[in-house]
């Protein structure tokens, strides 16, 4: 099969996954400036990667990486950024970046989520799908939209429950989707309106930790398969829990393959846990090889699983688990509604994020007291003769501003860095008791 058509096969067996990883390899290191410099400062030549198993000669990249390149530099240099498909991290690591797609790879990535999907519930158009706590755009929001035969009803994080609750009774979705800490506060809210008068066909958790009392809880609500999928905006889906153990993930080898790293980025055997590093296997655009996702788990050796997959599988998996911030009258506020009240804010500019003055952010609550932003500015952002950032420190007062609307006073501290957890992980909302 042609190189051009093999990173669009479902399902990819092993020699497919290698053809696929070569055609990338060779056309990141001839078409996108990053890649190039990357490989030949460490002596790489695209000839050297055969297949996956030679992918720990390459060096890992990351988020901070990429957007300190300059801008564009990670883009394949044919690619027309006007007419390109784009979205946007959530910043789960305090760090928005956004990523480019053709057509035909925005697509295939959308494809390769519903055929995911479609593993636990058989899905039918024409149906509705609620999508629970995603990202406001800054102004011009349409809560609902008709794409073919596929109603997306869409109940950003900071819209308010009970217009959440209201909007989700009055179109009764065959699926809904979001993040766990969002989808519990809206069980929440059905719990106490005493019924659920209507029956899904699928809850799918993504983007989260989702918690076993929280999985109990929506299976117990909904009386319907909860799905959890191990989903990312730079790939799509990268795995999804077993409907048999729902402790292990199948790693999706239509879209990516994943590695299992130490502090060196060297492969690290089965069963111990590390680093997550994923390489695309469909993005040309804007490609990810080796590309660092900010969580950590473990992979167990390839076996056929009862579900009938046969590969490897994730365990362990962790990271994104954030804390819900606590009012003082007990009310909770999920990580996703804060971290959405920022990065709101800071997309007030429509520019890339590369010209972004805040490079990272985390929300700080210390008991049920005051909260603390702090924030990360580029080298480059424009200061004062006194050394004060403009544009950047403005941003994060209007953030501060909207963050203290919830009900908690907000101040600014800005940092150098901000550290990861002792775990390795990153918590862009941490409480403090």
């Amino acid at each position: 099969m042609p190189n051009y058509l093999v990173r669009f096969v479902p399902a990819k067996p092993p020699q497919m996954v290698n053809q696929a990883l070569r055609a990338l390899v060779r056309d990141a290191y001839k078409n996108v400036p990053y890649y190039r410099a990357l490989m030949e400062a460490r002596g790489i030549t695209p000839d050297m990667i055969q297949g996956s198993s030679d992918l720990s000669r390459l060096p890992a990249t990351s988020k901070t990486a990429l957007l300190t390149s300059g801008a564009n530099a990670y883009l394949h240099k044919h690619a027309d950024p006007t007419r390109c498909y784009r979205t946007s991290t959530s910043g789960s690591q305090g760090v928005p970046l956004t990523i480019s797609f053709s057509r035909a790879e925005a697509l295939w990535r959308r494809a390769m989520v519903w055929r995911t999907m479609m593993r636990y519930a058989l899905l039918h158009p024409p149906l509705t799908i609620a999508d629970v706590g995603p990202m406001a755009p800054h102004a011009n929001h349409q809560s609902a939209k008709v794409a073919g035969w596929v109603r997306l009803l869409r109940l950003p994080a900071t819209m308010p429950i009970a217009n959440q609750l209201s909007m989700l009774l009055d179109a009764r979705p065959a699926v809904i989707e979001g993040y766990p800490t969002c989808l519990a506060l809206l069980a929440e809210a059905l719990e106490q309106r005493g019924s659920v008068p209507w029956r899904p066909q699928l809850i799918v958790s993504r983007g989260e930790v989702l918690h076993a009392e929280t999985r109990a809880g929506l299976e117990r609500l909904f009386s319907c398969p909860v799905a959890d999928l191990y989903n990312c905006e730079e790939i799509g889906n990268v795995a999804w829990s077993c409907p048999h153990d729902p402790c292990h993930w199948h790693i999706n080898t239509s879209t990516c393959i994943v590695e299992i790293v130490d502090a060196g980025d060297q492969p690290l055997p089965p069963g111990v846990e590390g680093r997550i590093l994923l390489t695309s296997l469909f993005g040309r655009t804007m490609p990810f090889l080796r590309y660092e996702i900010g969580d950590r788990a473990a992979m167990n050796a390839p076996t056929r699983c009862s579900c009938g997959v046969h590969g490897p599988t994730l365990t362990h998996l962790n990271g994104r688990d954030d804390d819900f911030l606590v009012l003082p009258d007990g009310q909770r506020i999920s990580p996703r509604m804060a971290a959405t009240t920022v990065v709101n804010c800071l997309k007030a500019r429509d520019t890339d994020a590369h010209t972004q003055p805040i490079r990272q952010f985390q929300i700080i609550q210390q008991g049920n007291a005051r909260l603390t932003l702090r924030v990360v500015l580029h080298d480059d952002e424009v200061r004062t003769p006194a050394g004060q950032p403009l544009m950047g420190q403005a941003l994060a007062q209007q953030a501060a501003l909207a963050l203290s609307a919830f009900g908690l006073p907000c101040n600014v501290e800005e940092v150098t860095t901000i550290p990861f957890a002792p775990s390795g992980k990153f918590k862009k909302v941490l409480v403090i008791p």
